[in-house]
């Protein structure tokens, strides 16, 4: 999971006048003294020779002002050298501005001879609807700048060339934050790449809109933002309490609240009563007509119930104390749960992939797929709150049949030790051999209350009851993380299944084997021999399969219903704040 660090807001509308005029005195104080500024930070770079190929693919145009020329390279100069800088928007890629601009001549890139051209218009647009991709216009330039550009027609060459160079820094900024995340931990884009790529285009705003994720969980999310934003709006949510759980075809006066809870989220309407959307195959009993708001009637039951369902709650039909919780929930809190969730998405790296496997923590569902399908899923366990399943993207590289199991040092550590300083013969007692420092040692010879954790090896066998269970899939971290069978099968029914130690249980480890092993010529009854032989086995795959282990806890289903799940680890806080 990213590090989210706290970063002061920055050139909100107090801090904007102050920044225009400093910036304003240190171009003027430059020309008039006919300084040419340095940047010492950034020297060596700009004398590369790889700012003459961004200027060969940008196109400029000549400004009949030379002063607006002499403005550019001032301002951005006197920045880049000084504690003169706006904040965030220039500062994150000082060193890509300076070098564009510098490839150009300080040619503005923006600002013609007719004033600021369409594309300026147009990234102006995409930016104040940049709330629509879940992220802040604010970000990127501020309202009282956007206003500048719009409203301010007698611009001085120093204004002319600050706002220029916030353009550009602009672009660079939100065209990777809505491409690969605002908060991603691994960039792979290069602002002056992007930017070219931009600029070059056939269409400019087509370029800009085509930039967030087009994959289908993205923009069917993404889908649900007006609804949430015109929900947040409207701060008289309706809220619930009771003392006692309602069952159906009982009368309370609280039942118009759950009505117009569930009318507004969408969960009940006239087609909803008619819906085949109910979970698990449910069937209902029809009741007698009866006009009373206060009864609890079947329809309105089968709205609960699809509600309980799209939470992960126990889909009863009984609005309990979780599901009165879930009702209550402010629309605006949700809003910003799809925000940050669109943000987790844009992480996502995998899902161009030929083949690959997802794993929702939250949801404790993994999902594979092939060639851009679907073709298996499967409940899974996930860590505990004290030992969290990580948020990664990695590969299967093999599947390690009948496996021992090596138990992670954390796990000695945590589970085992205290155990051995009462009993040291605990190992030997089991059967499982010990090695401290590769050296294979008798349990009961180790001081357990100062060996370190990481020095000692202990394994358990193959066998039924192994933690393994017939099969493990390996994966490349080194985090000691990887998806497993287990011989605790009825873990899986139950709603909420974060109780590992971190790895990760399927349900169902014979057909994610066989959907791993299905081009490589292995039958299901040589795998089901494989798993059971108490032999240990490794089979390597040809071609590593991409696996993500997200955190999502909002998504679109299958059936295209929006989902929500409680922050098992509370990771969302954190990542609400920062999105803003």
């Amino acid at each position: 999971m990213p590090k989210l660090k706290k970063k002061a807001m920055f050139l909100n509308k107090s801090h904007f006048s102050r920044f225009i005029k400093a910036a304003f005195l240190l171009a003027l104080v430059y020309a008039i003294a006919g300084v040419i500024v340095s940047a010492p930070v950034f020297a060596d770079d700009t004398k590369s020779n790889s700012d003459s190929v961004d200027a060969s693919n940008t196109p400029i145009e000549q400004i009949v002002d030379p002063v607006i020329v002499q403005s550019i390279e001032t301002v951005i100069k006197g920045w880049t050298s000084s504690a003169a800088k706006p904040g965030e928007i220039f500062e994150r890629n000082a060193r890509d501005v300076l070098k564009f601009y510098k490839a150009r001549d300080y040619n503005p890139l923006w600002y013609g001879q007719n004033g600021w051209d369409e594309k300026s218009e147009a990234l102006l647009s995409v930016i104040e609807a940049s709330d629509q991709e879940g992220l802040n216009p604010d970000h990127y330039l501020p309202a009282k700048l956007r206003e500048d550009f719009r409203n301010n027609t007698d611009l001085q060459p120093v204004m002319i060339a600050v706002l220029d160079i916030l353009q550009t820094a602009a672009l660079m900024h939100y065209a990777i934050d809505v491409k690969e995340g605002r908060y991603a931990e691994v960039r792979e884009l290069k602002p002056r790449e992007v930017l070219k790529l931009g600029l070059t285009a056939d269409s400019f705003e087509d370029w800009l809109r085509e930039l967030p994720p087009q994959k289908p969980s993205y923009q069917q999310l993404r889908s649900y933002l007006p609804l949430y934003q015109a929900l947040a709006r409207d701060e008289s949510w309706p809220t619930l309490s009771i003392n006692k759980s309602i069952r159906p075809k009982s009368k309370t006066s609280k039942i118009a609240v759950i009505r117009e809870q569930l009318y507004r989220l969408g969960d009940w309407d006239a087609d909803i009563q008619k819906s085949t959307r109910m979970p698990h195959g449910i069937q209902l009993s029809e009741d007698a007509t009866i006009n009373d708001p206060n009864y609890y009637d079947q329809d309105l039951v089968r709205a609960v119930m699809i509600f309980q369902s799209r939470h992960g709650l126990d889909v009863d039909g009984i609005i309990g104390r979780q599901t009165v919780e879930h009702l209550n929930m402010a629309p605006n809190f949700r809003l910003r749960q799809i925000k940050a969730n669109l943000e987790r998405l844009r992480w996502q790296k995998n899902e161009d992939a030929k083949r690959y496997v997802h794993v929702n923590i939250a949801a404790f569902w993994l999902k594979a797929f092939e060639n851009g399908e679907q073709v298996l899923e499967m409940p899974v366990v996930v860590g505990r709150q004290k030992r969290p399943t990580p948020v990664l993207n990695d590969k299967i590289i093999n599947l390690k049949f009948s496996p021992d199991w090596t138990i992670p040092p954390t796990i000695i550590e945590k589970d085992y030790m205290p155990k051995l300083q009462e009993n040291p013969f605990y190992f030997e007692e089991l059967g499982w051999p010990v090695e401290h420092y590769g050296q294979s040692t008798p349990g009961y010879l180790i001081d357990w209350y100062s060996v370190n954790p990481k020095s000692v090896s202990v394994s358990q066998p193959p066998g039924p009851n192994a933690p393994l269970g017939g099969v493990r899939f390996s994966l490349t971290n080194d985090q000691f993380i990887y998806l497993h069978d287990t011989p605790g099968k009825g873990v899986f029914k139950k709603n909420f299944r974060a109780v590992s130690s971190g790895c990760v249980r399927v349900g169902d480890a014979p057909a994610l084997a066989q959907y791993l092993l299905n081009q490589e010529g292995w039958s299901s009854d040589k795998i089901r021999n494989a798993m059971t032989s108490g032999n240990t086995k490794y089979k390597s795959l040809k071609e590593p399969v991409s696996v993500s282990l997200s955190y999502l806890t909002a998504w679109i289903d299958d059936f295209g219903v929006l989902q929500f799940r409680p922050d098992i680890y509370g990771l969302d806080e954190d990542l609400i704040a920062r999105m803003g």
